[in-house]
């Protein structure tokens, strides 16, 4: 559709162009007209362009599925490729070495993005290397929750749940081994991890080391009767089979032998080498199983201490025990949130090197 335009100059003739057809209208002719006026008086000059609208886009033809599919991740990559640009970039050269231990210590993006928005005082110039360690473990220890899980006479069973291979059962034994030392009451062990070969002859051998009692239950039928063999026992420990990481829930026969035993306390028990993105996924297959504090374990086998703040970020449960080395006594410390921020930031600022501030 054609549609003629009159101003006094070319640039304002193409303004009212582009308000009424757009920046993309096409410009057909431009003539210039002259007014003669009256004896010469009042001689004006106009210009007259002539535009359409753009060229409608040509139709695309039907596309496939693959097509539509690949169209799709494209768009995906380039909305993250765009995230990017948004994504917070250190101000200072000490931010910055501390983005780079984070990243090498396996922190996730939001992790790192979150510590550069929040220790912002450490853009200050002429900070000393101690401010900046108290500024980074203020920071650290409120990311950092941790509970205070008394083994004591109001406890009456204690569950563990994680991956297979994180030291569970170990977990529990050293538990279990601590509730003795603290002459809380009489102790058994129990396990529900039946199915694998193996599963109970850990900790059968714990239960010996302790002088315990131990029992296994295969299904919901056997519960009644473990229960009223166990009518003397004042705390329970019970140790759960680890699933793989390609399980998305823990099973009808755990949830099923659970209907009947009162648990109190759940540990999500998990290694110090696990990443967050990994500890995001896992929260999620044990959620059914309601965990209400997490253990972290081995740390003897990693020197990546900064590591545990990415863990409790992702799992977001309280952390109550660390753990190292496999004996079933010992080896078993409380969880400090103070205490834990200062190890963190000690690592930290140790990666980073003497010239942080």
């Amino acid at each position: 559709m054609k549609r003629t335009f009159e101003a006094a100059t070319i640039q304002d003739a193409l303004s009212l162009v582009s308000a009424e057809l757009g920046k993309r209208a096409r410009i057909l002719d431009t003539t210039r007209l002259h007014s003669p006026g009256i004896f010469g008086f009042g001689k004006k000059t106009r210009i007259r362009v002539t535009a359409s609208s753009p060229k409608p886009p040509p139709v695309p033809p039907s596309e496939s599925k693959e097509l539509i599919a690949l169209r799709s991740q494209v768009e995906i990559l380039k909305s993250r490729w765009n995230a990017r640009e948004l994504i917070r970039k250190p101000s200072s050269r000490g931010l910055l070495r501390l983005e780079r231990a984070a990243r090498a210590a396996g922190w996730r993006e939001e992790t790192v993005q979150a510590m550069l928005s929040d220790v912002e005082g450490i853009n200050k110039s002429g900070n000393s290397r101690r401010t900046i360690r108290r500024i980074l473990e203020l920071w650290l220890s409120t990311q950092i929750k941790s509970t205070d899980l008394r083994l004591g006479d109001s406890f009456r069973s204690l569950m563990v749940v994680g991956p297979t291979g994180v030291g569970k059962t170990t977990t529990l034994a050293k538990l279990a081994g601590k509730a003795l030392r603290g002459r809380s009451g009489s102790v058994a062990l129990l396990s529900l991890d039946t199915e694998r070969v193996g599963g109970t002859d850990l900790l059968r051998t714990f239960a010996d080391i302790l002088d315990v009692p131990f029992a296994r239950v295969h299904s919901r039928r056997d519960v009644p009767k473990f229960l009223q063999a166990m009518t003397r026992i004042r705390h329970l420990f019970i140790d759960t089979p680890g699933l793989s990481p390609f399980q998305s829930d823990p099973g009808t026969r755990i949830q099923e032998c659970l209907a009947d035993l009162s648990v109190d306390e759940t540990l999500l028990v998990l290694p110090l080498c696990t990443r967050g993105s990994e500890a995001s996924r896992i929260i999620k297959t044990y959620r059914p199983l309601t965990p209400t504090a997490m253990v972290v374990t081995k740390l003897d086998e990693t020197g990546n201490i900064p590591a545990l703040l990415d863990i409790c970020r992702a799992t977001e449960l309280p952390l109550s025990h660390i753990t190292s080395g496999p004996k079933a006594t010992g080896d078993l410390e409380p969880a400090d949130a103070e205490e834990m921020a200062r190890w963190i930031s000690e690592d930290l600022l140790k990666t980073t090197g003497q010239e942080i501030a």
